[in-house]
């Protein structure tokens, strides 16, 4: 499964998501469950930061400021002197 899915449905996750580009989650066969949930602000507050997409404002972000693990599955974070989990 997707990692939206293994979070949420096998850990029991409370999910969020942030996308500049992409409001809501749009219906595809791949994220059906899934399809209207809003993007939600930037929030420094969460446990767990999963990066699945690069673009480019992405990195503006004080990552280096979150006390909470990261897993970059695109490399964004090898730019940066930052504490990451390259997935």
């Amino acid at each position: 499964g997707n990692i939206w899915n293994i979070l949420e449905y096998e850990y029991g996750c409370l999910v969020y998501y942030h996308d500049p580009h992409i409001p809501k989650v749009p219906s595809t066969r791949e994220n059906k469950s899934f399809e209207g949930v809003k993007s939600v602000p930037f929030d420094p507050s969460y446990d767990l930061y999963v990066i699945i997409t690069d673009h480019d404002e992405f990195s503006a972000y004080e990552y280096a400021d979150l006390n909470s693990p990261i897993v970059d599955t695109r490399g964004l974070t090898r730019r940066m002197d930052i504490k990451s989990i390259k997935a």
